[in-house]
């Protein structure tokens, strides 16, 4: 299966794209969701969340931490700076935002499909 997505950011624009994507008779999903910027609410005064804190707010979504703590090679917390269920938004999102920060790392918060490549850079 190919996915398209599409994104449009004027409600007049979107009947035009299902007007087109009617006549190629494709079957689409009208979604709604955008990524989100952490806020300073979710965070305590210094920004940082704890692990646990991080899967408990954000499950199952792809996270973008600044000032990672470790302990060893696990991560134990950080400042969330965005998150969301595409990687590739998230991505999109925060590559502006880790400009201001001296380290950052991104991880899922949910279990990885068995079929999902893992790649170590």
């Amino acid at each position: 299966m190919t996915q398209l997505i599409v994104t449009v950011k004027q409600n007049s624009d979107l009947e035009e794209v299902i007007s087109v994507l009617n006549r190629l008779k494709l079957s689409f999903v009208k979604r709604e969701d955008k990524p989100v910027i952490a806020t300073q609410k979710d965070m305590d005064t210094e920004g940082y969340l704890p692990i646990e804190t991080i899967k408990k707010l954000y499950p199952n979504e792809w996270v973008l931490v600044a000032s990672p703590q470790r302990e060893c090679n696990k991560i134990i917390g950080g400042t969330v700076l965005v998150h969301h269920a595409d990687k590739r938004v998230m991505a999109l999102q925060g590559r502006d935002i880790i400009k201001n920060y001296p380290s950052a790392t991104h991880f899922y918060t949910g279990e990885m499909p068995h079929y999902a490549k893992i790649q170590y850079t």
